[in-house]
């Protein structure tokens, strides 16, 4: 009876040593890997790390372009937009919570790409600021041209409004030159009845019109043919008798004409008269002045008693 009890106790240890056997084993299995994945954890963690460090200096980088060029086309804009947009996502999608080995293989060759991406858009930018230097440079040159042009067209202007003043001072005189002159003009006062021939006076009362004689000296430059003559009179206190609406214009000013009449004027020495009638006349000297061409063509006075 005693052996199969010591078998049976054999049996039990055996069972006994195999089981801690196990035990041990599972656990240093569990422990094993348990060490393991805590090994591929601190990885992706010291992975995340520098993925982290990665965003933050292609970060930095983006800023410091952006700086460095703040006017910006259209285009360039839009791919600024574009990498700020990818590194938000990146951040979001890798810096936030935990990821496998897989997605970590797949956030490096991101960021690789991300990285190609800014040194090429750096590129453009170096490349678009050397064109616009370039530019500058174009239209400082241009600008320096156009200065230069523009000079010489504001000497060509000066010289040009020098001749067209120097033309107008000449035409003035060449029009003064060729203009009509009364080599002497003389005032008669008279008296006339009807059926009777007018008789010289010299007292206002007795005077009632008023002739003017004058010839022209003669001009080869003053053009033939038929000149009016227009003709102002001032009484003793200086005011001028003529009606409203025989305006005419000389020596640069409008007028008001006492009288208007015309010669035919052919360069030959002759003799003219003009007829005033005017009724009373007082005690004082009457100024008479003469206008043909635009210019004054002489004047003559006379005293009334």
């Amino acid at each position: 009876m005693e052996i199969p009890q010591k078998r049976s106790i054999r049996s039990k240890i055996y069972l006994l040593i195999i089981i801690i056997i196990s035990f041990l084993g599972i656990n240093f299995f569990l422990l094993y890997k348990t060490q393991k994945q805590n090994q591929q954890i601190a990885v992706l963690e010291a992975d995340k790390v520098t993925l982290k460090r990665e965003i933050d200096t292609l970060e930095a980088e983006l800023i410091k372009i952006n700086a460095e060029n703040t006017t910006l086309n259209t285009n360039l804009q839009i791919e600024n937009e574009s990498i700020k947009r990818k590194l938000n996502e990146l951040k979001l999608t890798y810096l936030t919570g935990r990821f496998s080995k897989s997605e970590l293989e797949k956030a490096k060759k991101e960021i690789t790409e991300l990285k190609k991406y800014i040194v090429a858009y750096k590129t453009r930018l170096e490349e678009l600021n050397l064109e616009n230097v370039d530019l500058k440079i174009q239209n400082n040159h241009l600008k320096k041209k156009t200065d230069s042009f523009n000079n010489s067209i504001g000497g060509l202007n000066s010289k040009l409004n020098s001749l067209s003043e120097q033309n107008v001072i000449l035409e003035k005189k060449i029009k003064s030159t060729a203009a009509l002159k009364a080599e002497y003009v003389e005032i008669i006062a008279k008296k006339s009845k009807p059926n009777s021939r007018p008789t010289i006076v010299e007292k206002a009362k007795q005077a009632n019109k008023l002739d003017i004689n004058y010839n022209i000296t003669p001009n080869l430059l003053a053009e033939e043919g038929i000149h009016t003559v227009y003709m102002q009179v001032f009484d003793p206190s200086g005011k001028l008798i003529a009606p409203e609406n025989n305006k005419f214009e000389a020596d640069g000013e409008e007028m008001t004409a006492t009288y208007v009449s015309s010669i035919e004027y052919n360069r030959d020495v002759v003799s003219y008269k003009i007829e005033w009638n005017n009724f009373p006349f007082e005690k004082g000297t009457y100024t008479v002045v003469l206008f043909s061409d635009g210019t004054t063509l002489g004047k003559g006075k006379i005293t009334l008693k």
